[in-house]
Order: C-alpha cells, then structure tokens, then sequence
C-alpha cells in the first residue's frame, strides 16, 4: 500500500509534538527530574513516522528535532527556576537563572498567534525559537525592540535577557 505521509501529518504536528515536548520538560523540571529522552531519531512511513526527529523526506531536522535543541542548548541541570507570573494562560512560561544568565522559556499551547507583554527589562533581549515559519530549517533568532513578543502557533521560544 502506498501512502503520502505528508498529508496524514499536517506540517503544524511537528511543531505541536515540539511544544508539547517542551511542555513535559518544564513540568518535570518544577518537580526536580533533569532529564529527560525524546523518541526516534529517524523514524521511516513504515516505522512510527510521528515520532521521529527528522523529515524522512529531505533529511532534514523537523521542529521536534530543533525544539529538543534549544531546550539542551539553554537549559540544564543545577538551573534555578524563579517564580513566573502574570502570563497569558495560553502560554507556559518559567524564568531561570543558568550558567549563561537570566532565561525566560515561552510555549505557545495554542494553534493561534498570541502577543504577550514582557517585563521592562525584556527591551533588547535575544529570542530564539521554533515555530510554524522555520519547519525545518534551524532555530531562529531576532533581538527585542521592545518589551512585547509574538509567538507564532505552538512555537517554542527562549529569551535570553541582556
């Protein structure tokens, strides 16, 4: 039998599956547990293909492959997390204190843009992130002009404060 998987699996599940990766890391580390695998690195039609790390077609990393990246690239053990408030419910949010500074990991649940109001001193921040536009392309990165970001659907975003 032949099968297109590309229409069994829209583009936007890789970046759903990214997030909801995201999500499990953030919530297992508020209970302490600092590790944790992600599934299948290639992961063939014939073999699971919803849970591989890369597009069997081109070869290419897909967004669970580069979200994976930048929660390892930013985050790890002995990281403090500080209480994080005042974010809009469509998004998960926790500030860290890492060996490289101050971090602030943003997960958009939603398959909708959302806007979110940053604290003062976000001005000028790095932001890094995985979402519906970069697929499967590597991470992105822009600097804040202002206090307020945009977080495309289930895009997965670490600001790095100055």
């Amino acid at each position: 039998m032949d099968h297109d998987y590309k229409d069994v699996i829209p583009d936007a599940y890789w970046n759903l599956s990214g997030a909801m990766f995201a999500y499990i890391y953030l919530e297992l580390t508020k209970i302490g547990i600092d590790v944790a695998g992600e599934s299948q690195l290639v992961g063939y039609p014939t073999q699971f293909p919803d849970v591989s790390m890369m597009n069997w077609k081109n070869a290419k990393p897909n967004a669970r492959y580069w979200v994976l990246k930048l929660l390892k690239d930013n985050f790890g053990a002995g990281d403090k997390l500080i209480p994080t408030t005042g974010i809009n419910g469509d998004v998960s949010a926790q500030a860290f204190i890492t060996g490289q500074g101050k971090k602030l990991l943003l997960i958009n649940k939603r398959n909708k843009e959302i806007q979110i109001d940053l604290p003062a001193d976000a001005k000028n921040a790095r932001v890094n992130y995985a979402d519906i536009t970069t697929g499967d392309n590597p991470l992105a990165q822009y600097q804040l002009d202002t206090n307020t970001i945009t977080l495309k659907p289930f895009a997965v975003a670490v600001v790095r404060f100055p």
